[in-house]
């Protein structure tokens, strides 16, 4: 398991009065660890060779994607958000959660890729066996614009080989530009995966089932869910991730990836993601 730096000005340290526990880092508004009760156990996968300084995105736990999904000319692979640094506007803690709203709003830095004017938020909360986010944007300029994005979600497995994501049955997918409908009703990762499942906007529930727990992932507003592993073959060509790593991750992204979202002057979009634990 990756050692996170002790930089108390880089990081957010989140607990539960129970016991839970999460970290945020300020880079990339990044959550970085989530350990949910009863066991305390890590639920994210987060790469040993990621790139901590602030250098480079983060290789595991859940990145902010914004503006844009994927590639796209002059600017950074899955967008800027996930390289600047936010701000922590606001944090609430009572008997049973811990909420932390941190905010990414347009500079000078942002400006170099995007002109637009914006806010983004994320709020992140914390319950005993649960985690919330809550990804918001506002347009607080003159013009439209429009973005994608989302919550590129890294969830930590025993063995990719004894693990099934429930959910996606008869799911319209797209893989390597072509057009799919899931027909496993328990989806289980054998070969290098990237899917866009066309979940839509209301209320998406899937399972990952892996040896030792399982995983409920609930998400609202995002319309898509990408399923992503790279196998033996793309592991080895990603530099801040170990070879054998595959083995240890699945990426259940709720997004918006294949269509943006417009927003018109003022205007503002939300999507949300819950994780909750169970044991298996």
């Amino acid at each position: 398991m990756t050692q996170l730096p002790d930089q108390k000005d880089d990081y957010i340290q989140m607990y539960t009065h129970a016991g839970a526990c999460a970290v945020i880092s300020l880079h990339g508004g990044h959550l970085l660890s989530w350990k949910p009760l009863p066991h305390s156990q890590e639920q994210l996968y987060l790469s040993k060779t990621a790139v901590l300084d602030g250098s480079a995105a983060i290789r595991g736990g859940v990145p902010i994607l914004f503006p844009h999904f994927g590639s796209q000319a002059n600017s950074p692979n899955h967008g800027f958000a996930r390289l600047m640094n936010w701000q922590c506007v606001a944090r609430i803690t009572d008997d049973n959660s811990d909420t932390v709203h941190l905010e990414l709003s347009n500079n000078d830095e942002t400006k170099e890729f995007w002109q637009a004017d914006f806010n983004l938020h994320l709020i992140v909360t914390l319950f005993d066996s649960s985690i919330d986010m809550h990804y918001e944007v506002t347009n607080t300029g003159g013009k439209e614009f429009s973005f994608s994005g989302g919550l590129h979600t890294y969830l930590r497995t025993e063995d990719i080989r004894q693990t099934q994501l429930s959910g996606l049955h008869q799911c319209a997918y797209i893989e390597a530009g072509k057009h799919y409908r899931e027909q496993q009703q328990l989806v289980e990762i054998t070969c290098h995966t990237d899917r866009v499942y066309f979940t839509g906007d209301n209320e998406t529930l899937l399972q990952l089932i892996s040896p030792k727990r399982c995983i409920l992932i609930e998400s609202s507003g995002f319309d898509q869910t990408v399923v992503w592993n790279p196998w033996v073959e793309g592991a080895e060509q990603i530099k801040d991730m170990e070879n054998h790593d595959y083995l240890k991750m699945l990426c259940v992204e709720s997004v918006l990836a294949t269509e943006k979202v417009c927003l018109q002057a003022g205007q503002s979009w939300s999507g949300s993601q819950r994780l909750k634990y169970q044991e298996s």
